[in-house]
């Protein structure tokens, strides 16, 4: 589900691949600041993410571009293209290092790539930037990769060296969710009135069977806001991957 498919803003679209579930939304408010620091004003929706299912593996991918999505949608677009899935982390490092999807695109991305194994619960990828991976479930919710503001650049090989590795297990019960920062700076730039960690373990006790729901219900908080702040000011996707439920 790539930004330039998903163009209108206040419009919601979700899909899912068996129990994973997926959203994208370009945003809701027309007057936001982020729209300035759109590179292209035809497409302003930055945002993408990927799914893909190779047996018990898993790939999930989300992108937010800046300064344009040519960076972002080439990098979901050439993760699209695989025929065959990286098993471990050394493997989905030498295929980063070795693509040429944004040599030549301009502006720059976020990439948040996790392999799950659906039959151990394990997760391992890499991180560049400050989309966000994180475990929801019984025990609360916790982000568990590093975010920063290093991100890909077009015009340049992968910089895989840019990235953060993780590699953890999931229990039973929990949800992973992979978003960008329209979840988490739905009121751009600013993270304290925005979706916390909290309203993700709230909307886990609502919805802990459920995964579709939470979803939707997930990006329809960040669309209207929390309180009385603005919501909906950036382009949002989100996965969610169950395990053992």
């Amino acid at each position: 589900m790539i930004g330039r498919d998903y163009p209108q803003l206040g419009e919601v679209s979700q899909k899912a691949l068996e129990g994973t579930h997926a959203c994208i939304s370009a945003g809701r408010d027309p007057d936001s600041p982020s729209f300035a620091f759109k590179g292209d004003k035809v497409c302003p929706n930055e945002d993408g993410l990927v799914i893909l299912k190779e047996n018990h593996l898993w790939l999930l991918a989300v992108a937010d571009g800046h300064l344009g999505h040519q960076s972002s949608h080439a990098l979901l677009d050439g993760l699209a293209s695989l025929t065959a899935l990286p098993p471990r982390l050394g493997r989905l490092s030498l295929l980063l290092s070795s693509s040429d999807w944004i040599q030549a695109t301009p502006g720059g991305s976020t990439l948040l790539i996790a392999i799950v194994d659906e039959k151990s619960g394990q997760v391992s990828g890499l991180s560049f930037g400050d989309s966000s991976l994180v475990v929801v479930g019984p025990q609360g919710a916790q982000v568990r990769n590093q975010i920063n503001n290093v991100y890909l650049r077009g015009g340049n090989p992968v910089e895989v060296e840019l990235g953060r590795p993780f590699d953890f297990r999931l229990n039973p019960g929990e949800r992973l969710l992979l978003y960008t920062d329209g979840v988490n700076e739905c009121c751009y730039r600013d993270p304290h009135r925005s979706v916390s960690l909290r309203h993700l373990e709230q909307l886990q006790q609502q919805h802990p069977e459920k995964t579709d729901v939470f979803v939707r219900a997930l990006m329809d908080l960040a669309l209207v806001g929390v309180g009385s702040n603005p919501g909906g000011q950036d382009n949002i996707v989100i996965v969610a991957f169950p395990f053992g439920t």
